[in-house]
């Protein structure tokens, strides 16, 4: 499993990649079609979050999700995996978004489906 793998490359000074990190539009309104109802719940509750916080911060989904990576202590690397420049638009938006810590964890949750102890 991935199981310590951001620990270790933080530990390492390895930066890493988020490849397609708006799920294919999952978690910007797309349905999910799979068979897995946990990861379908997941993503359903991370998907409701994302709205919320869209219309609070006033941008697009999008730029919430590339928001919560960018303020990732990882320091991860998004790359973007889009032929629409409305949606590169919408993700460049993300540099506007100043998540509160709070904010930050709860959607880190909702991605992990439990809290944290």
């Amino acid at each position: 499993g991935l199981e310590g793998t951001i620990e270790y490359c933080r530990l390492h000074n390895i930066r890493l990649q988020a490849w397609s990190p708006v799920s294919k539009g999952l978690l910007s309104g797309q349905k999910y079609k799979g068979k897995d109802e946990k990861l379908k719940e997941r993503i359903l509750n991370c998907s409701r979050k994302v709205g919320e916080f869209s219309k609070k911060h006033k941008v697009p989904a999008e730029a919430i999700v590339v928001a919560w990576i960018l303020h990732h202590p990882a320091r991860i690397l998004p790359v973007l995996g889009s032929k629409n420049p409305e949606r590169i638009k919408n993700c460049a938006k993300s540099l506007e978004v100043h998540l509160k810590r709070e904010e930050w964890y709860e959607l880190y949750c909702l991605g992990r489906g439990t809290n944290l102890p």
